[in-house]
């Protein structure tokens, strides 16, 4: 078919009256069986056409209508038709009718459940972007709730009718199939170390000077990779995808053990024929830190090659924060190297010239008290990507992973990160504290309480 026709036949929710009042309502169509003209049709069979017995020998119910469109104006037989529905619900439709040139690619809706449930609908669809901001060729969804209204507070959200369970989407330029189904797996760039459009252009400009010259102009390279900076060697997730699922494809076999599992780095090597170990060191989001004297010498024995990037951001922190956190009642755990706690603060502190500037911890509570913490933070940016000079805090469940991962790696719906910017230090630590309910007296009497005992276990 060149096209899936004008007719379309729909069983209405009820009985023969019903079905009756609803096709007596309908202002645009003629009430008639036979179809192909220039106007509207809609036909009842039920009382126009076959006598009961073979109406229902045929699946020809009383409810049944048929209708075909004609050359009015299709905006307004929609209208027409949802109206008589009770559809049209909304309460500027007719200005927006009278006054819009169309109705716009926008639509917001409120998904039947819970915030919970509204993050894994935005999570699961695979054509749009998930980003605040509207308007680009992409199709975009956003939650407003956690995103582009994260910095209001809650009580504020529910004025203005923002509600967990609301959710805006932007149709781009996508074919509109692919869109309704959801069933095809375009490029997102959801984070700009991955690759962006800019990027993507200018990697096509050069792969295009290959196709016509024999090879790149810049390099006389086949193909072109655009970095940021050179700063690519970190373990992000895709790293770890690209290892766990790409690489399996050209016959190469990964073996993932836990960073600070020496026991289990040995095994690797001494079963399988290795030829590469690739680490980072604190890891993200624990904290954990692997012995990079240890790892190298097993890996030098059997001359392997290994990677590891070391954060050792020497910030002008003071350990009071995170000790102070570790003692609420309102945080359940805290992971930072520079805890005695911390089960890898020996290796730390022999390899690292600082803790580095993260923390991360988890809120006494559940996914709604931690957002409620996240959101009444007042300094930080809420950003799952560090290193810049603000302070960043991310809450890593509604940001960065799918729920099933995120359970596999022991993130839970409590667990916030937090990295401390250049900002006046006192300055954050009051936030964080505030925002706990903890006043400063109260946070001062414990810091001082456990200095001494500090000093002397680290």
């Amino acid at each position: 078919m060149t096209g899936f026709g004008g007719v379309v036949s729909f069983e209405i929710a009820g009985d023969l009256e019903t079905t009756i009042k609803f096709v007596d309502s309908l202002k645009i169509p003629y009430i008639a069986p036979s179809f192909g003209g220039c106007e509207s049709i809609v036909d009842q069979p039920a009382i126009m056409d076959l006598p009961q017995e073979e109406r229902l020998r045929y699946g020809i119910k009383d409810n049944l209508v048929r209708f075909s469109f004609g050359i009015e104006d299709y905006d307004d037989v929609e209208a027409d038709v949802l109206q008589t529905l009770g559809l049209i619900s909304h309460p500027e439709h007719h200005i927006a009718k009278r006054q819009m040139t169309g109705f716009g690619g926008v639509v917001s809706f409120e998904i039947a459940g819970d915030l919970e449930t509204t993050i894994k609908f935005v999570d699961s669809l695979n054509i749009p972007y998930i980003a605040p901001s509207f308007g680009g060729c992409e199709s975009i969804v956003d939650q407003p709730a956690i995103m582009s209204y994260w910095d209001l507070p809650q009580e504020e959200r529910l004025r203005y009718g923002i509600k967990d369970n609301l959710v805006r989407f932007s149709f781009g330029i996508e074919d509109y199939d692919d869109v309704e189904a959801d069933e095809k797996r375009v490029v997102r760039h959801e984070y700009g170390r991955y690759g962006n459009p800019t990027t993507l252009v200018l990697e096509k400009k050069i792969s295009l000077n290959f196709l016509e010259y024999g090879a790149s102009a810049l390099e006389g390279a086949e193909s072109t990779l655009v970095m940021a900076s050179g700063m690519c060697a970190n373990c992000y997730r895709k790293t770890r995808i690209f290892m766990e699922t790409f690489l399996p494809k050209l016959g190469i076999t990964v073996t993932v053990i836990d960073p600070v599992d020496t026991t289990g780095l040995e095994a690797a090597v001494n079963n399988h024929e290795v030829s590469m170990f690739f680490t980072e060191s604190p890891t993200n989001p624990f904290l954990r830190c692997v012995d990079i004297e240890l790892v190298s010498e097993i890996c030098h024995k059997e001359e392997l090659f290994t990677t590891a990037a070391i954060n050792t951001v020497n910030l002008a922190i003071s350990l009071s924060l995170t000790r102070t956190l570790s003692l609420s009642r309102l945080v359940s755990r805290v992971y930072y190297p520079g805890l005695t706690s911390h089960p890898e603060h020996h290796i730390a502190k022999r390899q690292m010239t600082g803790f580095g500037g993260v923390v991360s911890f988890e809120i006494a509570g559940d996914l709604e008290t931690t957002i409620k913490f996240v959101d009444s933070l007042k300094i930080p940016y809420i950003a799952p990507s560090f290193g810049g000079c603000e302070s960043i805090v991310d809450q890593p469940a509604i940001m960065d992973l799918p729920q099933e991962e995120r359970l596999r790696y022991g993130i839970k719906d409590n667990l916030v990160r937090f990295s401390f910017g250049i900002e006046d230090y006192d300055d954050v630590e009051a936030d964080v504290l505030q925002t706990l309910g903890i006043r400063w007296a109260q946070a001062n009497t414990w810091y001082f309480g456990i200095l001494s005992t500090w000093l002397s276990l680290s």
